[in-house]
């Protein structure tokens, strides 16, 4: 089986969470690529696509939209998964109708595509990363500089995606 995991990401934590999945999925025998959404072209020698975006002012990552709509209707005729990757997944019981909206969001991107698998997890907060006005706001607003990868988390979901793949 051969899986495409295809990521927009603005600082590199949802890359570095697509490699994760990625490496999972390898680590279970599939054959993997692990691409940037910009970057990624033809789905057709594929029978999974998981799509990651990072989410930054309450929107999925710009690029992993155009790749979802770009290729809609080949996606509909494979197995595809989705996660989001934000900072209020760390809080996820309380955030979960947010979070189910930018999921939503990513799969109307993509008529006619029902994931087997939908995830979000956290990500990493690099205040050197963000831009002047994005870093401006968050410390306004009393956020600061934190890891909150779950690899653990990211593992799990890992083995649930293979799980449901069959």
């Amino acid at each position: 089986m051969k899986a495409l995991i295809v990521y927009g990401s603005w600082a590199g934590s949802t890359q570095s969470i697509a490699e994760a999945i990625g490496n999972g999925l390898k680590d279970k025998g599939l054959d993997v690529d692990v691409v940037s959404a910009a970057e990624a072209k033809s789905v057709a020698e594929y029978d999974v696509v998981v799509a990651g975006a990072a989410i930054r002012a309450f929107r999925p990552h710009k690029a992993t939209m155009r790749f979802l709509k770009r290729n809609a209707s080949a996606l509909a005729a494979k197995k595809v998964a989705l996660f989001a990757v934000c900072m209020s997944a760390e809080n996820s019981e309380e955030n979960a109708a947010q979070i189910e909206g930018y999921l939503q969001k990513m799969t109307t991107a993509a008529p006619g595509v029902e994931p087997i698998k939908t995830g979000a997890f956290c990500g990493v907060m690099d205040m050197e990363k963000l831009g002047g006005m994005a870093r401006f706001m968050i410390k306004r607003m009393g956020g600061e500089a934190k890891d909150g990868r779950d690899w653990e988390a990211i593992a799990a979901w890992t083995g649930e995606l293979v799980a449901a793949l069959g």
